[in-house]
């Protein structure tokens, strides 16, 4: 693999940044109009009850929960300009809401705003230092800045906080298959495919390490059974540069 198409290999495989899926601070069982905010698949029926919920709860800090959800509904129908004025609110009304930074940083990523995307991230990170998620979104953001050193750090504290991460482990060993680091994504693809048996991007990923190493028939069974799960998989590949 060139190490011209690191960036398009890394963010076409890289696991899309994850929203934070927000959950109220409460003991007794949830309502149903919050059920509703809350489950509802339908993101329009979720709007209504979100501000149902809200407009019961004004300026109640514990309930910025309710505007991160609304966000989430808005980021589902890809209305990026109101999700992104809901995470806003979130924050103003209560800025230690972690699940807020981290979804206004998606919003940022989503729109090209690295910078700003990799400053949020850091908050929700310092808010809650255990978020798995957020250092793997902000791994992206440090990625498109160029900082590849802190996106292999932001992936490894991931895999440190969740040691089944399959897809950072994918996307770091990636990083290391560009950068002739051949064991190290080896070892990265193992752990994928381990993390996930049935991802067919793992096993191609791991078989292309095989195939480095000259492991001709580990090679040739993982893409059999990348393409036995997936029969586009090598067309996929290599439309971003791997083959």
């Amino acid at each position: 693999m060139k190490c011209r198409l690191l960036a398009a290999v890394l963010l076409s495989l890289m696991p899309g940044p994850l929203l934070a899926q927000t959950q109220p601070a409460q003991t007794p069982p949830p309502d149903p109009t919050t059920l509703s905010c809350l489950k509802d698949p339908n993101p329009d029926k979720r709007l209504t009850a979100c501000a149902q919920v809200l407009a019961a709860h004004p300026n109640d800090p514990t309930f910025s929960w309710t505007l991160n959800t609304m966000g989430n509904a808005y980021f589902q129908k890809s209305d990026l300009v109101n999700a992104l004025k809901e995470y806003d609110a979130a924050i103003k009304l209560n800025p230690k809401d972690p699940q807020a930074y981290n979804n206004r940083g998606t919003v940022h990523l989503q729109q090209g705003q690295y910078a700003p995307a990799a400053q949020d991230y850091t908050a929700a990170i310092t808010l809650d230092p255990k978020d798995d998620a957020a250092y793997n979104n902000r791994a992206l953001a440090n990625f498109r800045l160029g900082k590849i050193d802190q996106s292999i750090a932001d992936l490894t504290s991931a895999i440190k906080l969740q040691p089944t991460y399959g897809g950072a482990y994918e996307s770091r060993g990636i990083i290391y298959f560009a950068q002739g680091k051949s064991d190290l994504a080896f070892a990265d693809f193992n752990k994928a495919v381990q993390a996930n048996p049935r991802s067919a991007e793992a096993l191609f990923l791991r078989s292309a390490a095989y195939r480095k190493q000259g492991k001709v028939a580990n090679a040739d069974s993982d893409l059999a059974a990348a393409k036995l799960l997936d029969p586009k998989i090598v067309e996929k590949m290599a439309a971003i540069g791997l083959k």
